[in-house]
């Protein structure tokens, strides 16, 4: 199963640094939190111990929990909130995607489609 979590690290070298959007897969959200801590801890090479998150969410939370609804797709791992009726999605910093390769290209597929929805029309030059 995947899911999202918002990822920071303690450390004092890290403080600096601000939250990473984190997707990563889990057979449970235990198993899920264990690997976020553990390979996070080894990618930004500090103590375990110095990697938390919060907002730990499966795939299924964060598609009931979606504004878009169902035809928005799989854009609704990004989303972040809402502003009317309308979803607003992560911003252009790109998540970490910590995923095997088939959840790896579905997610890069739906964050393509999220950055395409966020650029503007091409204003003509006159």
């Amino acid at each position: 199963m995947i899911y999202r979590a918002i990822c920071y690290c303690t450390h004092e070298r890290m403080r600096n640094v601000q939250e990473s959007v984190v997707f990563i897969q889990g057979s449970a959200r235990d198993d899920a939190a264990a690997k976020l801590c553990r390979v996070l801890a080894d990618i930004w090479n500090v103590p375990a111990d110095t990697v938390d998150f919060y907002n730990l969410n499966s795939a299924p939370e964060l598609f009931a929990n979606a504004v878009g609804g169902s035809h928005s797709g799989d854009a609704r791992f990004f989303e972040i909130g809402s502003h009317g009726e309308l979803p607003i999605y992560l911003d252009d910093d790109a998540p970490l995607l910590l995923l095997g390769p088939e959840a790896n290209t579905r997610l890069l597929e739906a964050w393509k489609d999220v950055c395409a929805m966020r650029k503007p029309a091409s204003a003509s030059r006159f």
